[in-house]
């Protein structure tokens, strides 16, 4: 039936519900699943995309990795919650 469940994370309270939802198919189903934490112009800044051309690019890359390892954290508590599960879990930043 299903092959691979693909999950994705932005850490926040309401991504980890269906996050935990999804770790219970791939569960159930006995397939293993793939957690996603993605970085968005918006998500790296906080900032609307289009004032962009406001912020320099040393400032952008400062932000995008500090947003990748506050991705690593989340997507090590997921991996967490995979093993307590018994899933097994992929994980990635893109």
């Amino acid at each position: 039936m299903y092959e691979k469940i693909i999950v994705p994370t932005d850490g926040s309270d309401l991504s980890l519900v269906g996050l935990k939802e999804g770790l219970k198919a791939a569960k159930i189903y006995d397939i293993p699943a793939l957690a996603v934490y993605v970085l968005t112009p918006d998500t790296m800044s906080g900032m609307a995309a289009h004032r962009f051309d406001d912020v320099g690019k040393e400032t952008m890359d400062i932000l995008r990795e500090h947003r990748k390892k506050e991705g690593k954290k989340v997507l090590e508590k997921v991996q967490k919650m995979a093993d307590k599960l018994g899933v097994e879990l992929k994980t990635t930043i893109e």
